[in-house]
Parts: C-alpha cells; sequence; structure tokens
C-alpha cells in the first residue's frame, strides 16, 4: 500500500498497516524535505504515476486535505482501508474505503463508517451510530448510541457525544467538550455545549 503523507499522523499509520500484516510500497509527500518516515523513503507526490493496480492511503490528518487528494486520483487508484491490531470492531460494523481505526478503538454493532475517514485512538463508537466521509474522530472521544455525524467534521480529543446527537456537516467539536444537543451545519462547539 503506497502512503500519502509523512509527517506525525503517517507514523501511527504506517505502523497499524506494518501492525496488520500489510505492506508499505512506498511513502508519497509534496514536501520535498522529507526523505524518510519511520525507515521508508520519501518519494514526491507529483512523481507517483497513478493506476488501478496501486493500493493507497492518505495519511494526513486534516478532512478537507484528505478530501482534496481524494478527488485528485478519483478513479485512477484503489483506496486501502486499514485496522489497528488492536481496534475491537463488532463484526456486524461496516467501514468505508480509506478509513482507519487506531489502536484501542471501540467500533461496535451496526456501526457504519464512512469513507477517508479516522477512528484514533482509544476513541469509542457505540451502537448504531453513523459517521460520515471525511471524518475524524480524535483519541479517546466517545459517541455514545445512535450518533450521527455528517461530513467532513473533526471531533475533538476526549469530547464526549450523547445518545440520539446529530452533527452536522462541517461541525468542529472541541477537545473535552461533553455535547448534549444536536449541533447545525459548520458550527464550531465547545465545553459543554446544550
Amino acid at each position: 500500500m503506497y502512503i500519502v503523507g509523512a509527517s506525525g499522523h503517517a507514523k501511527v499509520v504506517i505502523d497499524a498497516l506494518e501492525l496488520s500484516g500489510g505492506q508499505v510500497c512506498g511513502v508519497l509527500d509534496k514536501n520535498e524535505m522529507l526523505s524518510s518516515c519511520l525507515g521508508h523513503e520519501v518519494s514526491l507526490r507529483s512523481q507517483f504515476l497513478p493506476s488501478l493496480d496501486k493500493t493507497l492511503f492518505i495519511a494526513i490528518g486534516c478532512n478537507q486535505t484528505r478530501e482534496k487528494i481524494v478527488m485528485e486520483y478519483l478513479g485512477r487508484v484503489e483506496w486501502g482501508t486499514i485496522v489497528h491490531p488492536a481496534a475491537i470492531l463488532s463484526k456486524h460494523c461496516k467501514l468505508g474505503k480509506g478509513t482507519i481505526i487506531m489502536a484501542g478503538a471501540v467500533v461496535q454493532a451496526d456501526c457504519m463508517i464512512g469513507n477517508h475517514s479516522i477512528v484514533n485512538t482509544k476513541a469509542s463508537i457505540d451502537h448504531d451510530c453513523i459517521i460520515g466521509d471525511f471524518v475524524h474522530i480524535a483519541p479517546r472521544a466517545t459517541l455514545c448510541g445512535n450518533v450521527r455525524v455528517d461530513h467532513n467534521v473533526l471531533i475533538g480529543a476526549g469530547a464526549i457525544i450523547k445518545p440520539g446527537i446529530q452533527i452536522g456537516e462541517g461541525a468542529v467539536i472541541g477537545a473535552g467538550s461533553l455535547v448534549l444537543r444536536d449541533v447545525m451545519d459548520w458550527e464550531k462547539v465547545h465545553g459543554v455545549v446544550k
């Protein structure tokens, strides 16, 4: 699998891929100053020749950047999905293409995780949650049952979302927040949200 991105998030992605038995075929980045990432040589992304026999994974934390790169390669490559071996996934959940489930994360029954989303270290997603595309659920965030998270949302580290809440497109939930009401599209919230 080719990894797009060679910074901090890429390190944990590469680690998860290798621990799950996958192989890094190459690491690609636009920054010509980067030469290696966890012992893998970094090549310029502009020199990469896409083809449908190549599988890519975007190892960049920014939702908007991941989406932009997906649009650039759409229909020209395959997208990999990575599950760290220390993650716990219900056999009744569904994961989209290009998504990663990090170490210690839990995804419960009847959850649907969209494409190119990140369920970061020790995040917990309980039953019947629906997570959209290009979402980042940061470390130790907790989504109780029946939460719906739309496209391009960031849920900060340690945030808690009560059962049945809907989080609108492009919303940002600050780290450590307690969300007790629905969050509108593009709304930015933090603290106790009621």
